[in-house]
């Protein structure tokens, strides 16, 4: 399987590239100069992300958008899993909530089969846990879901089922 993690050198993208190993797997870090592979999934963890920063300066992290926006129209017909945060919920605190809120609305809008994470804050104790928990996101049905570390962690469990069954519907069967 073809896969795009955006991202794919923080702290999540690092954990979910070494657990997809073994997929023919893409990455990028700036996303709006990097050219787009075409791929079958797309994991868009990629974002700008300084709350304190954002209130400085709103205008760094609105770069999130239009990356957001690149990713949607690249990726119309894949299946994009879109890690939102929970400063995208409102009330708003910071300008970076407004980013990646207005971000996932794009990807909403023009991918259908679009699912988007609304994740707390990943302590890095977590992240592990939570990487694990992002494959088992592509057999989620489209839509917005949001998630508590307790329910992260008793999904892990499922994971590499819930990877093999993807595979599985897009490769057919192993032989």
């Amino acid at each position: 399987m073809k896969i795009l993690i955006t991202g794919h050198k923080g702290s999540i993208g690092s954990c979910l590239w070494k657990l997809l190993e073994g997929n023919e797997l893409f990455g990028t870090e700036d996303i709006m100069n990097d050219e787009l592979p075409d791929v079958d999934v797309v994991y868009h963890l990629g974002a700008k992300v300084d709350t304190d920063r954002s209130i400085i300066d709103p205008f760094w992290d609105m770069e999130n958008i239009p990356m957001s926006l690149k990713i949607a129209t690249k990726y119309r017909d894949k299946k994009i899993i879109y890690i939102s945060s929970i400063a995208a919920s409102e009330p708003f605190k910071w300008p970076y909530g407004i980013s990646k809120r207005a971000g996932g609305d794009y990807i909403k809008f023009f991918c259908p089969k679009a699912v988007i994470i609304i994740a707390p804050t990943i302590w890095k104790g977590y992240v592990d846990n939570f990487a694990r928990f992002l494959l088992k996101t592509k057999d989620f049905k489209p839509g917005t879901y949001r998630f508590r570390y307790d329910l992260v962690i008793t999904c892990v469990i499922l994971l590499k089922r819930i990877f093999l069954k993807i595979k599985r519907i897009i490769f057919g069967p192993p032989v």
